[in-house]
């Protein structure tokens, strides 16, 4: 998969098709699954959107997005994370210790990592933030019905970054 294939996977419009959606309790942390789809040039791609955040420690989260494959393994896309040590020890060794995002590589791919191993610092502060973030940055177009279960109101007149894929 090109860099460009995995760049217009992560940014392209897509739609979460599940119906219901809860968040389990397991292993000390609450855990959430939505299935979602794109579709680009009349080929369908299948997602799940995960969602985990420890019960314990607020800071400590993870969202999303993991492309279903016909191979043996499926493809992370993107993961917002929250606070905890990361070494990007694979490329330029940066270390930091506060909320980050993973993007997809083509490169990490090819050297048989994590393909979302890469980080960089982002700007949301908590796991609500890194939701709605989320959902905007990776494009999806029916996300608002979801932000409920997550008791979020969202505040039509914030203007959201644009998305870095740039490490």
């Amino acid at each position: 998969m090109t860099q460009s294939e995995i760049d217009l996977l992560i940014t392209c419009p897509k739609n979460i098709t599940s119906k219901r959606f809860s968040l389990r309790n397991l292993d000390r942390s609450l855990h959430g699954v939505l299935d979602a789809e794109a579709i680009i040039e009349e080929k369908t791609f299948k997602f799940k959107v995960f969602f985990r955040q420890s019960i314990k420690l607020e800071e400590k989260f993870s969202v999303g997005l993991k492309l279903l494959t016909n191979e043996d393994e499926d493809i992370n896309l993107a993961r917002y994370n929250g606070i905890h040590e990361h070494t990007n020890k694979h490329s330029d060794g940066v270390i930091f210790n506060t909320f980050h995002k993973h993007f997809a590589t083509e490169s990490a791919i090819l050297k048989g990592i994590k393909a979302e191993h890469n980080a960089k610092p982002a700007n949301y502060i908590n796991f609500k933030g890194a939701i709605v973030r989320f959902f905007k940055e990776l494009n999806f177009q029916n996300y608002h019905q979801f932000l409920k279960h997550f008791e979020i109101v969202e505040n039509e007149n914030e203007n959201s970054n644009q998305l870095d894929l740039g490490f």
